[in-house]
C-alpha cells in the first residue's frame, strides 16, 4: 500500500472505535484471503475483486459515520446491495451459498471467542493486571492444573 492510501484508510476510520475497526479489518481480511466466491447483484465475484466493492461501501459509510460496531459492517456493507435491496451471499468450494450476512456473522463470533482466549497481556500495574493475572496464570491453564495442585507449578 502507498503511504497515501494508508493516510486515507486511517482517516477514514477515525470516528470507528478501535475494537470495531480491528475486527472490521479482520471480516475484510477473511474474505480477500479466502477462495470463496461472492454473489452480489446477480453475478458471482471472486473474493479480491468483493473485498474492494466492501471497502468502498466501508469507507462511504464511515464517513457518513454509519459505523461504530463490527455488525454494522455487517448489516449496512456486506449483507446486501444498496441499489438493489438483494442480499449478498458467499460460496465457499463446493458448499451450497450462504447469506453473506450469516458467514461474516459466524467469522466474527469466531473472531472474538479466540480474541477472548487469546488476549494479550494488559500493561503492568492497576487492577486490570492483576485481574488478568489471576484469570491467566499458569495455575488456571488446563496443561498445569496437575502441576498447580501438588503445589510445583510455575510460580509455586
Amino acid at each position: 500500500m502507498s503511504a497515501a492510501t494508508l493516510l486515507l484508510a486511517a482517516v477514514a476510520t477515525l470516528g470507528v472505535p478501535p475494537d470495531a475497526t480491528r475486527e472490521i479489518e479482520h471480516l475484510r481480511d477473511y474474505l480477500s484471503e479466502s477462495d470463496c466466491a461472492f454473489y452480489r447483484n446477480g453475478t458471482w465475484h471472486d473474493a479480491a475483486r468483493a473485498r474492494k466493492h466492501l471497502d468502498r461501501k466501508y469507507r462511504h459509510l464511515v464517513a457518513r459515520d454509519l459505523i461504530a460496531r463490527a455488525e454494522d459492517f455487517i448489516a449496512r456493507a456486506a449483507s446486501r446491495s444498496e441499489t438493489t435491496g438483494l442480499a449478498y451471499r458467499v460460496r465457499c468450494g463446493d458448499a451450497a451459498p450462504v447469506d453473506a450476512s450469516r458467514w461474516f456473522g459466524d467469522e466474527l463470533e469466531r473472531f472474538r471467542t479466540d480474541a477472548r482466549r487469546w488476549r494479550p497481556f494488559p500493561a503492568r500495574g492497576g487492577e486490570e493486571a492483576r485481574r488478568h493475572e489471576r484469570l491467566w496464570s499458569p495455575c488456571r491453564l488446563a496443561h498445569a492444573v496437575r502441576a498447580c495442585r501438588s503445589g510445583t507449578g510455575p510460580g509455586r
